[in-house]
């Protein structure tokens, strides 16, 4: 269809003359995209001005309810964001999921495309259904600039989502120091506990990531309390790298002062978590 192809390659003089001849500019391919949707994941700021200009809606969603500003966003064209918000397209939409663009930004450390939401009037705090922030997309995908950038707008860094996950937790799952320590220089708190209990070393020794642990430790996180929650009998985050087989996460927990003789409130040590889960290198570790 003509008027795909000159939206996907940014032609906007040819949209002009397509719609001169009538040529209709928002009908669906069979994917159901529009001239619009391209233009808009590609980033084609000039034929998103077209496109209005000769009637074509800029408001229309694809699949899940995902708008034009959802594509420019997740793509990081900020120039066709802008453009967008001067034609009138809301930059606060939402999918059936409640992801905003914002959302889609901050997941792929797009600054340039966050700011340009933020000078639209995008909330930067907005919650998805499950209460995921843009921090947590940002802290997630470890894109600290994008942290340093929302910390700079006054954007909230430490709203937990429905299970008190912070964007800390989503830190340390990802197991980038640097993502946490722009957290800790914004001032966010590194060692709250999610509702289970869970602090981000928890997570961050479970998943065996060392440079993380140290990046909590500096930053002065407990490396070494206790869940406090019913059913998880008071592990420590040592007790979660033990289970798990990290040796490197363990030393790194060592070396912050986490004590690797503790037990938890059912006196299990980090050498019963290891043998029960078959890592002989973590036993021969303790042993030594």
């Amino acid at each position: 269809m003509p008027a795909h192809t000159a939206a996907s390659h940014g032609n906007a003089a040819a949209l002009d003359v397509l719609a001169r001849t009538g040529a209709p500019l928002d009908a669906p391919n069979e994917d159901g995209a529009t001239p619009a949707h391209l233009a808009a994941a590609k980033g084609h700021a000039a034929a998103l001005e077209a496109l209005p200009r000769a009637g074509a809606p800029l408001d229309a969603s694809a699949d899940a309810g995902i708008a034009l500003v959802h594509l420019a966003a997740g793509c990081g064209h900020a120039a066709a964001l802008e453009a967008l918000a001067r034609a009138g397209a809301p930059l606060d939409a939402l999918t059936d999921l409640g992801i905003a663009p914002v959302h889609m930004a901050a997941h792929g450390g797009h600054v340039a495309a966050l700011e340009a939401l933020a000078r639209g009037g995008a909330q930067l705090g907005a919650a998805t259904r499950g209460g995921v922030t843009p921090a947590h997309c940002a802290a997630q995908g470890g894109h600290s600039a994008v942290l340093e950038a929302l910390a700079s707008a006054g954007a909230p860094l430490a709203q937990p989502d429905v299970d008190g996950n912070t964007p800390a937790h989503s830190a340390a799952e990802c197991g980038d120091p640097a993502a946490l320590e722009a957290l800790a220089r914004a001032g966010t708190p590194l060692g709250t506990p999610n509702k289970r209990g869970i602090t981000p070393a928890h997570v961050a020794a479970a998943n065996g990531h060392a440079a993380a642990l140290e990046a909590l430790a500096r930053a002065g996180a407990p490396v070494d309390a206790a869940v406090d929650a019913p059913d998880a009998n008071g592990d420590t985050p040592a007790h979660a790298a033990a289970a798990g087989g990290h040796q490197a996460a363990l030393e790194a927990l060592a070396r912050a002062g986490a004590a690797l003789g503790a037990s938890n409130s059912k006196g299990i040590t980090l050498a019963h978590r290891a043998a029960a889960t078959g890592h002989a290198a973590v036993l021969e570790a303790l042993a030594r």
